[in-house]
């Protein structure tokens, strides 16, 4: 039986177990739509209270991250005269050092995050007068030593979507927000669905939000697309460094989640959101819930055939006749990117032998430092889960040194300095 066939049924099985949902305790409210070839269905609830789907269809979802996604399709058109070999400094006409900053950076390592680019320290993206972003502020921006080589590791960032989306202006000759909402890679629904006045950034969104509707039909344009154009952002999808609880790999502007899903994540100041589609069996999913919680609704409502669940194995952690044979000096030392440093030393664990600790320098000052257990893998878990962006570590890329080059959290890269 198909996958749609045994979990996505009517809309009273959707809203029923979405309602459930809801009432847990983290699960403030929650709006789902799905795609399938027969229907397109709506559910909404909050506190155990279901909402009208016709209110659910027209729900904005703030676009954050979900842009990237947006943006690659945008390429994906534009590419039809291009070559995702074409590397981006020459496309640009870059010269001098953000020439040799950009050498090897092609157009699909931009956009399965394998650029080696260290990323900015600036949230926000440069522009110049005209609107359109400034590429050579752009440049400058880059940290002088990249975090590898390019095509070596994938390491997220915003920084490949900014790029894209520069090459996007300097192709049309207009502003990314006039490009994409020219191009309307979603129906409009009313004049109020129009984008807002202003920038949008091709990585973050800035103010760009869809209804759950226009997030559906932008899905759709991913479901077996008789023109190939978005059929071209599913080559072999680039595998991640190391463990990941949910992703499996990049694949030219999505994250792939096992057997045929993709898909991207986004969170915003009190909701998050998500996008998942599987080609093969054209279905797509779009969730928005409160705080950090679509991921947890999306486990609820199909993570009993979801890869991303189905294919989940936590990495077992080391018995101590095993963590007692691990030589700690390995791991140790420090840890750098652009946005931040982590060191890595030895001390003293509750039974007084050794164990590693971290340390984690932002560039805004502020310092963490925790004990480190240790699991299979060369991967670690902080004892406190105080660190968001530390919900494990793992070392990656030994040397011939026996030390390890790299270290990875599930999301980025920091290289041995």
């Amino acid at each position: 039986m198909s996958t749609h066939g045994r979990v996505f049924g009517s809309l009273r099985e959707l809203r029923a177990r979405l309602a459930s949902i809801s009432t847990y305790e983290r699960v403030r409210h929650a709006y789902v739509g799905v795609q399938t070839q027969e229907q397109c269905l709506f559910a909404g609830a909050q506190g155990g209270i279901q909402m009208d789907p016709a209110e659910v269809k027209i729900h904005p979802v703030p676009a954050e991250c979900l842009t990237k996604p947006l943006t690659a399709t945008l390429l994906a058109e534009a590419a039809r005269h291009l070559s995702w070999s074409d590397e981006i400094g020459e496309l640009l006409g870059v010269a001098g050092a953000a020439r040799d900053k950009l050498a090897g950076v092609s157009l699909a390592r931009l956009l399965n995050h394998t650029h080696g680019l260290d990323s900015p320290t600036v949230a926000r993206i440069p522009r110049a007068a005209d609107g359109r972003i400034d590429i050579e502020a752009l440049c400058n921006q880059l940290a002088a030593v990249p975090l590898s080589s390019p095509g070596r590791f994938y390491s997220y960032s915003n920084t490949g979507a900014w790029f894209v989306g520069a090459l996007l202006e300097r192709l049309s000759g207009r502003t990314y927000a006039n490009l994409l909402y020219d191009r309307r890679l979603w129906p409009a629904i009313s004049d109020s669905s129009a984008l807002p006045a202003g920038d949008i950034c091709p990585a973050t969104g800035e103010t760009l939000q869809l209804t759950m509707h226009q997030w559906l039909a932008f899905l759709s344009l991913h479901l077996r697309d008789p023109s190939q154009a978005t059929a071209s952002l599913r080559p072999a999808p680039v595998p991640l460094p190391g463990w990941c609880p949910s992703e499996r790999a990049a694949c030219m502007g999505w994250k792939h989640y096992g057997g045929t899903w993709f898909g991207h994540n986004s969170n915003a100041n009190g909701s998050s959101a998500l996008l998942r589609f599987d080609p093969e069996e054209n279905i797509a999913i779009v969730i928005e819930a409160s705080d950090d919680t679509a991921f947890l609704v999306l486990a609820g409502l199909f993570g009993d055939v979801l890869p991303e669940f189905s294919g989940l194995r936590p990495p077992r952690m080391l018995n101590s006749q095993e963590r007692s044979a691990l030589e700690p000096r390995r791991y140790t030392g420090s840890y750098v990117q652009a946005q931040s440093r982590l060191s890595v030393g030895i001390g003293t664990s509750a039974r007084a032998s050794e164990c590693l600790t971290i340390e984690m320098q932002k560039s805004d000052g502020t310092t963490t430092a925790q004990r480190l257990r240790a699991a299979e893998d060369h991967i670690f878990i902080p004892e406190s889960q105080d660190n968001r962006e530390l919900p494990f570590i793992q070392f990656v890329a030994p040397e011939p040194t026996l030390h390890f080059g790299y270290l990875w959290n599930g999301k980025q890269l920091w290289r041995r300095e």
